[in-house]
């Protein structure tokens, strides 16, 4: 939302029923591990496919239920969300006890992010 915001957490899960989606939620204030509640300093939201390879932010309003959309959101506390489609997923290790993932996305002028993490799964 234009002011400055470092990630402190992320929490992943494996979802979907046979493990093939992966729920993040990146953190910006102190949480509980594996809390995927809402926090005050804003945090990011998204699933996407738990596959290794890059995967574009896009969205089609025609197609809404292709599986090539995905979107990332940016939730700034209380109510405020913005919603990326300009950017990448980059998903480079996955293991059966965590993610490595990078993330650069743009969602209108002033809300933006680019950095890559590794996280393990939560339970």
């Amino acid at each position: 939302g234009g002011t400055p915001w470092t990630m402190t957490m992320a929490n992943v899960k494996r979802g979907g029923a046979d493990g093939g989606r992966l729920d993040v939620k990146l953190f910006g204030s102190d949480v509980a591990d594996c809390a995927f509640s809402a926090a005050d300093a804003g945090y990011i939201i998204f699933n996407m496919p738990a596959a290794v390879g890059a995967r574009p932010l896009q969205l089609s309003l025609s197609e809404l239920d292709s599986p090539d959309n995905q979107t990332i959101t940016f939730v700034t506390p209380p109510s405020s969300n913005n919603i990326a489609v300009d950017g990448v997923l980059n998903l480079t290790e996955l293991t059966a006890t965590s993610v490595t993932l990078g993330v650069l996305a743009k969602g209108g002028k002033t809300t933006d992010v680019n950095g890559t993490f590794t996280a393990t799964f939560c339970q």
